[in-house]
Formats: C-alpha cells, structure tokens, sequence
C-alpha cells in the first residue's frame, strides 16, 4: 500500500495546523518570524487540509527540475541583532532514534559533508538533533528589501531566482557570490563570514529547502552512489520535524514542519525491547562512500 502522509507547520511544535500540500502556502505568525510556508512533493497521497484527496503532485516547477520534494518560506525574523550564523535549519526529534537507524548509518554519514559542509549533528543523542546554518544548507534563497512594517507579500511557490545581494556591506561579496547557490553555500560554511551577514526586520527571505533524494511513491531515500533504502522500515512513529530556531537554545523555535504517516497508530517506541537485525544496507552504504572517496 502506498504510504499516506499528514504534514503540519506552524510556531512550535505545540501549535500546529494542517499543510496544503502543493496547495496554498500556510501562514504562520510569531513573536520571532512571520511569514508563509510551503511544502511540495512529488508522488504526494495524503488528504488535503478541507477533505477530499491532495493534489499528488505541485502544481509549479521546481528551481531544479530533477527534485521530488521543497519546503520553501517567504518571510522575515522579526528579531533585532541576528546574523547569518544565529538562524539554524534543520530536524529535531523528542525520543532517541539510535535502535532505529539502519546499520551503516554512520558510515553514511561521511557523505553529508559532500552535500553539506557546515552541518553539524548528534543523531545518536537521547533527543537527536542535526542542524546547519540556514543560510549555508537552503539550496536557494532571495533576499529582498521591504518596509518592515507592511505584511509579507503574497507567495507563490516556484523557482527562486538566486540573489542575496542586499545582505551584504561588502559589495565585492555580493558580486561574487550572485546567482551562485553553490559558492554561497560554500561561503556560508565559514562561521566568521555568516556573522558578517546581518538580518534584520526590513529582510524578506524567500527560502527553498529542495532535493531529489525522496522518493514519495515508496518512501524511500535515495543517495549518492546508487544507495537506495526504505525509509518507512526505520520510521519509529514519531513525527520527522524540521525546525528554523535561533542557535543560542534549541527551544527558541521561529517554525516547524512536521511529516507523519496517516493513520500510524504506534506509540512511541520502547528502545530497550527493539530487536536489532544485520541489514543489507550495510554493505551498500559502506560500497556508496568508497564510490565516493570519502574519508
């Protein structure tokens, strides 16, 4: 059967609200960030917010034609002093997932910095965590300057034009990195270039967190090097939740998006009574990071 999928946002994990997906944008209004939310999937089953079945697949292009998923936002961090290395991206869970992830996993994971330099995890811990600097991890972004007291614009999901200009004192940067997601990110992974970065009220960000890793018909992740596993088999019924928070506290939350399967009725899980068994994955994972010559 194919998976069903429920997706929320909103401020906190506390105060959350059904997502469109590929429908309209939801809104979301904090204290720190104001702004609208959307999620697209390719292969999409799931209800849609009103009942009635979801659009199975976004009704706009994506900025990279061969992704199958984006979360993207158009909004404003409505807090005073930030800067580029102060707002983080990235998934949070409230239980451990150790007993859960496949074997390989740690092999695996020296592929992420090929895909993301400046992530940084500990996905072993009693409450996992693994978060980049939002601007070093989104794969596109465009900044634009507004009066910080009119509303957010109306958003219409679809490619985002690569342009971070006005965030930056040093024109030479701007120039250089311009229409450059991938030097920006690059750029990014330093941390003394993030704090050069300023963000404040009058920024509108428009944001796009985009792959093509998910395959949304099977549930399954597919990456580099061939490797390709199931990733309902090591869902352990919590909510997989991606988080936009301050740095300084993991629970100064400005948003999140949460994705679950419909109908999962699975408490959440007693880890000290999961059988462990040797996966095939293994092997493949191991195979897919010499492939890649990763250290």
């Amino acid at each position: 059967m194919t998976p069903r999928i429920i997706c929320k946002a909103g401020p906190s994990v506390h105060d959350l609200k059904p997502v469109a997906v590929n429908g309209a944008p939801i809104e979301i209004k904090a204290a720190g960030f104001e702004g609208r939310i959307s999620v697209r999937l390719n292969n999409f089953h799931g209800t849609a917010p009103g009942g009635g079945e979801a659009p199975s697949k976004p009704k706009t292009e994506y900025t990279t034609p061969t992704d199958t998923m984006s979360i993207s936002f158009c909004g404003r961090f409505n807090e005073e002093s930030l800067n580029a290395d102060d707002v983080l991206w990235g998934n949070q869970w409230e239980q451990p997932i150790r007993d859960y992830l496949p074997y390989g996993t740690a092999a695996a994971l020296k592929i992420a910095p090929l895909i993301d330099p400046a992530l940084t995890h500990d996905i072993y811990a009693d409450r996992p965590w693994a978060f980049s600097p939002l601007l070093a991890t989104m794969q596109h972004i465009q900044a634009e300057e507004t009066d910080p007291s009119a509303s957010i614009p109306d958003y219409t999901p679809g490619p985002v034009n690569e342009d971070i200009s006005i965030l930056f004192e040093n024109e030479a940067d701007a120039t250089k990195l311009h229409g450059k997601p991938d030097q920006r990110r690059k750029w990014m992974a330093n941390a003394e270039h993030r704090k050069l970065v300023k963000l404040n009220k009058k920024h509108v960000l428009t944001c796009d967190f985009s792959n093509g890793f998910i395959d949304f018909a099977n549930l399954a992740l597919k990456l580099p090097g061939g490797l390709k596993f199931s990733l309902e088999k090591y869902w352990d019924g919590q909510p997989v939740t991606f988080v936009c928070r301050k740095r300084e506290s993991i629970d100064h939350v400005y948003f999140v998006i949460t994705f679950e399967l419909e109908g999962d009725k699975r408490a959440q899980p007693n880890h000290a009574e999961v059988e462990k068994k040797e996966d095939p994955t293994s092997d493949e994972v191991v195979e897919a990071v010499d492939e890649l010559g990763v250290d």
